[in-house]
């Protein structure tokens, strides 16, 4: 069986099913660094830990041998089961470099960013991201049916930001897991997502969250980091859905706001992440309710997009949500 992500999460034998861990396994060990490409299986519940490459195994600390190439932790750890991650399509872009190593354990990860293709096609998305002239890429495409593609590994820097900004770092590229979801876009004739699609952008998103430190108000769409030229992936994007598998917030039907002020509005944009609000107020309040308040588009505060904003700060302080 393959395990897609090799950082904290494994396959049980019996039915596949994959254990993530919460945490440190034992030993401290750091799978992502130490043992960074094995498929390995958990000794949790009758199964076994298995390293197509033996020697990064044994080095691997907390690691004990087994018979042959099995190799067992000393102690296990509890895991939480997640849905298993659909197949993964190998397509590998040219266009990455590495992420900055100007902090001791090098960038964290922190966001993970949501974009659509905004092409006429799966097949004309994939090209232009793996041309190395168009010095475009992603992590991850998704199609329509939900085939999954990685084009460039988890420890680089996928270059899908562009021109970005949140909460005042630039660098977005440097920090961000990219996500692209195949959808024409409002230039070749938006379109709800499909229900395949998000199915397997939940399983991916999950999977992805099980190992970087990602909080809930830090999973973004395109939009949100650059609002003054993007609107993927937009108002038929079902952000509430996400949010009910405990990916990312939604602030429901918050209580509106009576009588709400643009500077109380600006303000709490800025508490929250949005950047470029001196530049250019409404296409900022635009992205906010194309993410938060999608059913009105406008630009223009009112007392509902000031309630959901302002209900945001509490969920932020919940943590996420348990699904």
């Amino acid at each position: 069986m393959e395990a897609y992500g090799f950082g904290q999460s494994l396959l049980r034998k019996e039915d596949g099913r994959r254990l993530t861990g919460r945490g440190r396994f034992p030993g401290d060990i750091d799978w992502p660094r130490q043992a960074h490409g094995q498929v390995l299986r958990s000794p949790h519940a009758d199964a076994e830990i298995r390293a197509i490459d033996a020697s990064a195994a044994k080095r691997a600390p907390g690691v004990v041998a087994g018979r042959g190439n099995c190799y067992w932790l000393a102690r296990p750890a509890p895991f939480e089961e997640t849905p298993p991650m659909p197949r993964v399509i190998e397509c590998p872009s040219p266009n990455f470099d590495a992420r900055p190593q100007d902090q001791p354990e090098g960038q964290a990860v922190d966001i993970l960013l949501l974009h659509y293709t905004g092409m006429e096609s799966a097949t004309a998305a994939l090209a232009r991201m793996c041309d190395e002239s168009a010095k475009v890429s992603a992590h991850y495409c998704i199609d329509e049916d939900g085939a999954l593609t990685r084009l460039v590994p988890e420890d680089k820097r996928a270059w899908h930001a562009g021109v970005a900004s949140w909460a005042g770092a630039s660098d977005i590229n440097a920090r961000a897991i990219g996500i692209e979801l195949v959808n024409p876009g409002h230039e070749f004739g938006y379109r709800a997502f499909p229900e395949a699609q998000m199915a397997a952008l939940i399983e991916l998103a999950r999977d992805i969250l099980a190992r970087h430190p990602i909080p809930a108000h830090r999973v973004l769409g395109h939009s949100d980091v650059a609002p003054l030229r993007k609107q993927d992936p937009g108002e038929l994007f079902d952000w509430a859905r996400l949010a009910e598998n405990g990916i990312g917030l939604w602030p429901g039907d918050a209580p509106a706001v009576e009588r709400p002020e643009e500077a109380e509005v600006k303000r709490a944009l800025a508490a929250f992440g949005y950047g470029y609000l001196d530049q250019d107020f409404a296409a900022v309040l635009g992205a906010f309710q194309r993410h938060f308040r999608p059913a009105a588009v406008t630009g223009e505060v009112d007392g509902e997009t000031a309630g959901r904003l302002e209900a945001l700060p509490s969920l932020v302080d919940a943590g996420p949500r348990e699904t």
